[in-house]
């Protein structure tokens, strides 16, 4: 697989585009108002136990509480043994007690992070389990005798107590290379357990959520070019990529406002609602609280003579470009898509088995349903991490939440990138005026962003409060 990766920094944001094939499928995003809480492991505190709905609350140190439920605490194969009895949540947990737990879904709308205390440590090769033991490999792994030979290698260690997870990464590697990753893991969690021992309550006590090293764990291959617009975080990524000497490490400076290899603009359109196939169709994808909907529409696909082949072709893309925005946007939860019917079972499955192929290049778990009479397909994934839209976009105000506006953040990211884009364009010094909404203004002046700018980029900048302009009304004003 051709695969590229593109990495733009800006002070207020580290935007990362995964390349397949000449087309981005996945977006890396960690900027001044989100980063991913996903994998995290808290020292936390429980506020409340329901034994109604069997949970408990924590305190984990963020805006809501996380939602713990006894699905997550008990667990017949953990090797303390009260955890392996099955009893009320009430018996196990009791208000104030202190808590290490892992979060095992991001929070979002006005919902909690969902929390387990059956922890996975992640590395290249393995996941391991520290509190349960079962053996696991990657569907992706087609030789069968590899993993059972994997698995007969580590039984005569001290694994052979433990849990673990041989993932796709492993398939090339011999049983030391295994064995030797899951010895770091495993003595990264007894450092993890001796951080909750000394550390102080509601404390962030392991995060693997550092852009580089997701990159190292779960996308860099020997071949892979990395493209990045920022000198010094090339420094940093060159220090960062020691054992990925073949990797190709590339500095692009940004040529145009659609970014290096056109990230900006690609990044821009996961906010839009409509997205346009080859053949002159179109899928409108709807995000809601409760679901996403995916409506397919023939369009200008008048190509066709016969109406069963125009519905077919459409399909068809469809079914590849869906699969794409369902990694390229992370959609997750319930998906419904409305595909076009009136096509023979047979045309039907093989539509099916297209989707079923491009969602396996997925690294989160999808499940299809389809139900012939509704013609609706529907498909189920895995919810860890917030989408695209969750993190640049927020409630309007102005129009009492049935649309969607940039968060205050999101604004000022587009504000530096502007800055940016002029100053690798042109090549030169320069000062800028930047005219700002009171909103704006206020929060520039609150986090010191207009000298934490000049410091950097090594420029002037004038900023000016219009009392006319609307919540998130700017403009940037460049001098020689």
């Amino acid at each position: 697989m051709n695969r590229k990766i593109v990495i733009s920094y800006l002070m207020q944001r580290i935007l990362v585009g995964i390349i397949e094939n000449d087309d981005y499928v996945e977006f890396l995003v960690e900027q001044s108002n989100y980063k991913s809480i996903a994998g995290n492991i808290y020292k936390g505190v429980i506020k409340d136990v329901s034994p109604a709905l069997q949970c408990a609350f924590v305190d984990i140190g963020l805006k809501k509480f996380g939602f713990l439920h006894i699905n997550e605490i008990i667990d017949r194969y953990s090797k303390d043994e009260k955890l392996q009895i099955k009893q009320p949540i009430e018996k196990l947990l009791k208000k104030n007690d202190v808590v290490m737990a892992q979060v095992l879904k991001e929070n979002y709308d006005d919902k909690g992070p969902q929390l387990t205390t059956k922890f996975s440590i992640f590395g290249r090769r393995c996941i391991y389990l520290p509190t349960k033991k079962h053996y696991g490999f990657s569907k992706k792994i087609t030789d069968k005798k590899k993993c059972d030979d994997i698995l007969d290698y580590l039984k005569t260690t001290e694994f052979n107590a433990d849990g673990f997870i041989i993932r796709s990464a492993a398939e090339n590697a011999s049983f030391e290379e295994v064995y030797d990753e899951l010895k770091k893991l495993k003595s990264k969690y007894f450092k993890i357990l001796e951080t909750f021992k000394n550390c102080k309550q509601l404390e962030l006590i392991y995060s693997p959520n550092d852009v580089i090293e997701l990159l190292l764990r779960d996308y860099l291959n020997e071949d892979t070019e990395i493209y990045c617009d920022s000198e010094y975080y090339l420094k940093i990524l060159e220090k960062r990529l020691t054992n990925f000497e073949k990797c190709k490490l590339i500095y692009s400076p940004i040529k145009n406002e659609s970014g290096v290899l056109n990230i900006f603009s690609e990044y821009q359109k996961t906010l839009k609602t409509k997205v346009w196939l080859k053949c002159g169709g179109y899928i409108k994808i709807e995000e809601t609280e409760a679901l996403t909907a995916i409506d397919i529409n023939t369009g200008k696909n008048v190509d066709s003579k016969k109406c069963e082949d125009t519905i077919y072709a459409t399909n068809y893309q469809a079914m590849i470009e869906i699969a794409r925005q369902i990694r390229l946007r992370n959609l997750s939860g319930i998906i419904i898509v409305d595909v076009l019917n009136m096509l023979p079972i047979e045309k039907i499955n093989i539509l099916i088995d297209t989707l079923k192929n491009e969602l396996a290049k997925d690294k989160i778990k999808n499940i299809i349903y389809y139900t012939l009479e509704t013609g609706i397909l529907q498909i189920l994934r895995r919810r860890i991490k917030k989408s695209i839209s969750q993190i640049l976009l927020e409630d309007c105000e102005c129009c009492g939440g049935s649309g969607k506006s940039h968060t205050i953040e999101t604004q000022i990211i587009n504000i530096e990138q502007k800055i940016r884009i002029a100053l690798d364009t042109q090549k030169k010094k320069q000062t800028f005026t930047i005219y700002l909404s009171k909103y704006l203004f206020d929060s520039f002046i609150n986090n010191n962003i207009k000298d934490k700018w000049e410091e950097f980029y090594n420029i002037k900048i004038i900023l000016l409060k219009n009392e006319n302009y609307f919540k998130l009304q700017y403009e940037v004003i460049e001098k020689n």
